[in-house]
């Protein structure tokens, strides 16, 4: 290894950047509080001596926000993204990261960091819930699997029957035991379903009990 390089690698990871958590109680959020975070990670790195470097910002990569720093000829960028890619969340997925560039910059006046060449010191993501609420990617897991299982139960349970079939049912209800003195205010619900035989016929839910009724 070239003693150099070596000397480099170590001056590099001396300056390393202070990295950035966000603690579970900060959670939900709004916009204006990912707008916080941005900032404060841009004024810490300012605060360490890195200065706004222009020469890189022009142009769009299609990220929400990006400012680029740079110190000892060093450059840094702050990046705020949001992808639609399914990782099981709610929503979009946003992410607040700083990266160092791995690109060979000239000289010109508009140079290119390409985000997907960035080594990543740092990185957060959080779950859009709505317009203006953010929280974790677990909540926003949980939150979405339960929009699911609510979305499965509408489109799959079966209409209520109404009062000609209850009536019906009534006839079959007080032939159980214990169910003599039943009214049709006693049943709870009716549906269609199948028996354990597979032959269409009906659910019904009777002071706290439930039968199947052969169509």
């Amino acid at each position: 290894m070239v003693p150099g390089r070596n000397a480099q690698a170590a001056s590099r990871e001396t300056r390393k950047p202070i990295g950035f958590q966000i603690k579970q109680e900060v959670h939900p959020m709004n916009r204006k509080d990912l707008d916080r975070l941005f900032t404060q990670q841009v004024a810490e790195l300012m605060n360490q001596g890195y200065t706004i470097h222009t020469g890189t910002m022009a142009g769009s990569q299609g990220e929400v926000a990006k400012v680029d720093l740079s110190r000892d000829g060093e450059v840094l960028r702050v990046l705020m993204t949001r992808t639609s890619l399914w990782e099981g969340a709610y929503d979009d997925i946003i992410s607040i990261k700083v990266g160092r560039n791995t690109d060979r910059l000239g000289r010109e006046w508009d140079a290119t960091i390409w985000d997907s060449n960035l080594e990543i010191l740092s990185e957060i993501k959080v779950g859009k819930i709505s317009r203006d609420y953010f929280t974790t990617l677990e909540e926003s897991r949980r939150m979405a699997d339960l929009r699911f299982q609510r979305w499965t139960t509408r489109h799959t349970r079966e209409p209520e029957l109404g009062a000609a079939f209850k009536s019906i049912a009534l006839r079959y209800l007080r032939k159980q035991p214990k169910m003599k003195s039943c009214t049709l205010g006693d049943i709870e619900s009716m549906t269609r379903a199948r028996t354990r035989e597979g032959r269409l016929g009906y659910r019904i839910k009777a002071k706290g009990k439930t039968y199947t009724l052969s169509a």
